[in-house]
């Protein structure tokens, strides 16, 4: 590799990952944010070193995933999650940082690391996409989808009699866990799918766990309309099953989505514009 505005400082192999250490001369903040710009489009994740750790092992650290540029910082012993940023904030961060990344030391210079092995890095980032990447669901697509799935889970029980059998007699109790699902996610947007559906499975699980028990106030609320909708009647087995086909079809339905419809700050539009002057010439 060839910088414009790094003062390359050596290289090691660490295994899985080949790591070259860098330094941001004086007065080159500009180009050097450029060249690890370019760096993140070509696979690289950038760490900068921070000062948030006492022991001065802090570090900020970029990646490209395909849902767009994340950072997280973290010390000796400690990390925080990954979280959204973009071109102008990872530029912001490289300029403020520079001071602390000029080079000479372990403690005083940012490094790039890239994987030997890219299927396999592949992988691992479309992972950390749909795990640390957080969602920003649309509240009013989300309260139609309520409306939508409690209108179909209520169509089940209303007109039983002209569907399936299998749709009659276990619909509305997937429905209801699919109405559990979409609704944290309409409360809680920026929730992971991960955290929704466990939640949304702890909420209908002990539910249907509660119908074993039996006292006159609560079975009193149980007969009215919408206490039987909420609470239930009896205590099934079965119920269970569909529980977790309700949340298993907001998860894929969601993930879905999320793959069609991410944000656009993909790698290529980041690659475009990074390749704007950007003075980095990768020679293998």
């Amino acid at each position: 590799m060839k910088f414009f505005g790094l003062s390359e400082e050596g290289s090691r192999d660490a295994g899985g990952h080949i790591i070259t250490y860098f330094g941001i001369p004086v007065g080159q903040e500009a180009a050097a944010g450029r060249d690890l710009l370019a760096c993140l489009t070509d696979g690289f994740e950038v760490s900068l070193c921070n000062d948030l750790d006492e022991g001065h092992e802090g570090t900020t650290q970029f990646m490209l995933l395909p849902s767009g540029l994340v950072t997280k910082v973290g010390g000796h012993g400690w990390s925080s999650q990954w979280k959204p940023t973009d071109e102008a904030g990872f530029l912001s961060a490289v300029n403020e940082l520079a001071n602390l990344n000029r080079g000479g030391g372990w403690s005083k210079q940012g490094s790039l690391s890239r994987s030997k092995y890219p299927e396999r890095a592949i992988s691992t980032r479309t992972e950390q996409t749909e795990s640390h990447y957080p969602m920003k669901r649309n509240r009013l697509l989300y309260g139609a989808f309520e409306i939508g799935v409690i209108a179909t889970g209520w169509g089940t029980r209303r007109y039983g009699r002209h569907l399936p059998e299998i749709v009659a007699v276990y619909g509305g109790d997937t429905f209801w866990a699919l109405m559990v699902f979409v609704g944290i996610g309409l409360i809680a947007r920026t929730w992971s799918t991960k955290r929704v559906a466990v939640l949304a499975l702890a909420v209908s699980y002990g539910v249907e766990v509660s119908q074993l028990y039996h006292a006159g106030w609560i079975d009193q609320l149980r007969h009215n309309v919408v206490g039987g909708l909420v609470l239930g009647r009896g205590f099934v087995w079965s119920d269970l099953v569909c529980y977790t086909i309700g949340v298993g079809l907001g998860v894929a339905a969601e993930t879905l989505w999320y793959r069609r419809y991410r944000p656009k700050n993909s790698d290529s539009e980041l690659s475009e514009r990074a390749n704007t002057g950007v003075g980095v010439d990768h020679e293998g």
